[in-house]
């Protein structure tokens, strides 16, 4: 079984799950599900830098970039009732994602919509809670 599936249901054992083994980790809006991949992207745009520097989270480097960024698209679905899906806004990084890899300006304006920001608060915000669990789990979805 995918370790991200493993993890995901470790922290929500109702999350709906869809394995995808071409895909990396993300939430799919229009599926209303997490899609967990054979692979991550290791290409993180500039989110371990927003959440240490922008968020100010005090234990971003305590644990990797894999559990973050589950976290984080778990965060999405967690949120989404809250703040909808902004899927229009988000199409256009998603397309232009290319330029992201060089622009921290648009690094910071793509992580700065409201709908990303929560998803990563509701990820450190879960950290902090269970701080054990998430250990454990940065174990299981090492770098």
């Amino acid at each position: 079984m995918n370790t991200f599936k493993i993890a995901a249901h470790m922290i929500d054992k109702h999350l709906p799950v869809i394995e995808i083994a071409s895909e990396p980790v993300y939430y799919d809006a229009e599926k209303d599900a997490l899609v967990v991949g054979g692979y991550h992207d290791p290409n993180d745009y500039g989110f371990m830098r927003h959440l240490m520097n922008v968020h100010r989270c005090k234990v971003a480097d305590k644990y990797g970039y894999n559990l973050w960024h589950l976290l984080h698209e778990i965060g999405h679905y967690k949120i989404k009732e809250k703040w909808g899906d902004n899927l229009q806004e988000r199409a256009y990084f998603k397309e232009n994602f290319r330029y992201l890899n060089r622009n921290i300006p648009l690094q910071n304006e793509f992580y700065d919509m409201r709908v990303e920001w929560e998803a990563t608060e509701w990820a450190i915000k879960w950290v902090t809670e269970n701080p054990k669990k998430a250990a454990i789990l940065n174990k299981l979805l090492r770098d």
